[in-house]
């Protein structure tokens, strides 16, 4: 199976957010050089493959990329026997939030920029802070191509508990994730069109970073069905 590319809000995971100048104690993920979390990660696929792995982030040295100080973020995913998959990414601070500027593959010579940026946490943290992206689905396709949509986000919550096998940890903010998007199946499908729907729920618990993830992928199209991918926080290593 191949490892779905996580969507930007699941990467809502994987880039070292910041909430507070220096990403110290207190910082919902922290952003010392060296810290490492370990998430235990279960994908079940569109026809009902599942499979488990881990997710491995560590945080590099700071990096200015154009005239912006970002925060890079090696992301490995290690599914089995089977050699990790590597990508990276770019993460920056403004005064209306925290934004992935860029991203960077294995096969990318060098990070690519994303046009426009996209908002991963936009402030004040609060209940009700809502705000949008333009995004896509990361695990279902038609003709090998992802369901473009807009996502709206939402801060529900932001004084959870939350057990994981890591422990347990309190101050936690819960963010939600909505979108839909559909497209044509093509003359082989009878010009059929699918319709789907992507949910996502993330949990960050201060000074630790995110806890747990659920995010889902629905469609109406038996040729799409239907998939599902889940992280919890099995370790953290501060740097």
């Amino acid at each position: 199976m191949k490892i779905p590319r996580l969507p930007c809000w699941l990467v809502l995971a994987w880039v070292p957010l910041q909430l507070g100048c220096g990403g110290g104690s207190d910082a919902w993920i922290p952003l010392t050089e060296g810290a490492t979390w370990e998430h235990e990660m279960t994908v079940v696929g569109q026809y009902g493959e599942a499979n488990t792995g881990i997710v491995r982030s560590t945080n590099m040295a700071r990096r200015v990329l154009g005239d912006v100080s970002t925060t890079p973020q090696r992301i490995e995913y290690l599914f089995g026997g089977s050699a990790a998959q590597t990508e990276f990414s770019f993460t920056a601070e403004s005064d209306e939030g925290v934004y992935t500027l860029a991203r960077q593959s294995a096969d990318d010579p060098e990070p690519k920029i994303e046009s426009p940026p996209r908002y991963e946490l936009k402030y004040p943290v609060e209940v009700g802070t809502a705000w949008e992206v333009a995004g896509q689905s990361s695990l279902l396709t038609h003709s090998g191509e992802h369901f473009s949509m807009r996502i709206a986000y939402q801060i529900e919550t932001i004084d959870q508990v939350e057990t994981v096998p890591a422990g347990t940890f309190e101050n936690c903010v819960k963010v939600t994730a909505q979108g839909t998007g559909s497209a044509n199946m093509g003359i082989m499908a009878l010009n059929s069109d699918a319709t789907v729907t992507v949910e996502t729920q993330a949990w960050y618990c201060r000074g630790v970073g995110l806890t747990r993830m659920i995010h889902s992928e629905r469609s109406n199209h038996l040729l799409v069905g239907s998939a599902k991918l889940s992280l919890l926080l099995r370790s953290y290593m501060p740097g």
